[in-house]
This record gives structure tokens, C-alpha cells and sequence, in this order.
């Protein structure tokens, strides 16, 4: 899965987020409660059993690394010419720490061409948490049709890909396994009996980037805390 990186799009989150705290974090405890929020933004109006499924696969893709997540649905609604995105809040417990964007074609600014590139993350130039990714239904089609797979199936792998890069704060890709740069046959095979996941060490540093975000999320809220104690 071929992806344009940037040049000052740098990995970041796991040198900007205490790093020296990693080694502890990486083997959470159940009590943790290692936790994200997702939201997905549908710009291509994919059916509903679609996108069930497909969240479905990214949900068990994590969960197998012991982090759970919470969804939360926008889709861009037209109505007199004008394009509204309503969101179904029922399920939101807290700032998404992932927004995948559904659309059909990528924006021009990000100067992708050709069909080979399903996806792609936006990371930050500076020291920051990334938050944002691109999928294209479009691509992700054209790859389904080429490898005769399931559209939920290659879907979900695809979220599931582009929130690890979100949390993870960088590009690399890995020679196996789900974060692949490319897929073939043989990797969508073994996805389809949940099989095509992250290695040990891949799980163990998602996980402190998970636990990492979380401390920095809460920061600001634990400083203004204090000082209206003092």
C-alpha cells in the first residue's frame, strides 16, 4: 500500500511523549483500560453494513493489541446544494484521537496520483499529537476488484492501518504483517481469518504511544488543576 511521505511530515509522538516512561507502559495492565476514540467522516457515502464490517475488522485488529476503541459516525448529508455533516454522538466519550475521512478522491494538495495509494496520515511538522488520516474509497475499490477481496475486509485494514500510523505519530512501514506498505493475495488471506495483524514488538509500542497520548491529553487539564488549588 504505497503511501507519498512528505518530506516535513516526520515521525514525531514517540519522541515528543515520554519516552523515558515507555519500556514500563508498553505491558499495561486490563485495568488501564487502554482506550481510543475514532471518528469516522463518510465524504463517499459508503453503505451502512459497509462500514459496520469494516469498523469491525480495524476493532479487532486493535483489540488484539489490548486497545479498545469508540466510534463515532459523520457522514456528509447534501441538502439545496449544500453539503452538511451530521454525527452520531450517542457513543463519543471524549475528543476523537483519530479522524479517518472517507472520501472518493484525495484532496489536490496532497499531490497523490495513480491508484495505488489507499490511504495516507498526516503527521505534524512540530512536536504534537497527528490525528488526522485520508482514505480513498475510490483506490481501495480498484484494489478490492484487482484482488478479488471483500470491500469490508480490505476496508477495515485500511482504517486499521492509518490509525496505527495516527497513534504511532509516524510513516514507516513494516516488511510484514498488516503495516505492509503493500498487500498481495497471500497477506488478505490471512486476513480474512484474522490473521494479518501487528508483530509483539509493534503491539508493545502502539501501546505506550496509546498510554504516552493519553498522559499528554490530560496534562493541560491536571496543570489547570493544580493552580486553581494553589
Amino acid at each position: 500500500m504505497k503511501r507519498i511521505v512528505r518530506q516535513l511530515l516526520v515521525p514525531m509522538l514517540l519522541t515528543c511523549l515520554l519516552l523515558p516512561h515507555s519500556q514500563a507502559d508498553a505491558r499495561p495492565k486490563p485495568e488501564q483500560g487502554l482506550r481510543v476514540s475514532i471518528t469516522i467522516f463518510d465524504y463517499a457515502n459508503l453503505s451502512t453494513g459497509t462500514l459496520v464490517h469494516a469498523k469491525r475488522v480495524a476493532t479487532n485488529i486493535l483489540g488484539q493489541t489490548g486497545i479498545q476503541t469508540a466510534w463515532v459516525d459523520c457522514r456528509a448529508v447534501t441538502k439545496a446544494a449544500l453539503s452538511v455533516v451530521t454525527c452520531d454522538r450517542s457513543s463519543e466519550t471524549a475528543i476523537s484521537d483519530a479522524n479517518i475521512l472517507l472520501v472518493n478522491r484525495f484532496p489536490a494538495e496532497a499531490k497523490i496520483t495513480g491508484a495505488n495509494t489507499l490511504g495516507f496520515a498526516i503527521l505534524p511538522e512540530e512536536c504534537g499529537l497527528a490525528d488526522q488520516a485520508y482514505v480513498s474509497l475510490l483506490n481501495v475499490s480498484k484494489f478490492v476488484n484487482d484482488q478479488d477481496a471483500p470491500l469490508d475486509l480490505v476496508l477495515g485494514l485500511v482504517i486499521a492501518h492509518e490509525i496505527i500510523h495516527i497513534l504511532l505519530g509516524q510513516n514507516e512501514h513494516a516488511p510484514t504483517g498488516l503495516m505492509r506498505a503493500y498487500w498481495d493475495k497471500a497477506d488478505l488471506l490471512l486476513a480474512q481469518s484474522g490473521e494479518l495483524g501487528l508483530t509483539g514488538e509493534q503491539a508493545k509500542l502502539l501501546r505506550a504511544a496509546v498510554l504516552a497520548r493519553s498522559k499528554f491529553a490530560r496534562a493541560p487539564a491536571l496543570g489547570a488543576a493544580n493552580k486553581d488549588q494553589e
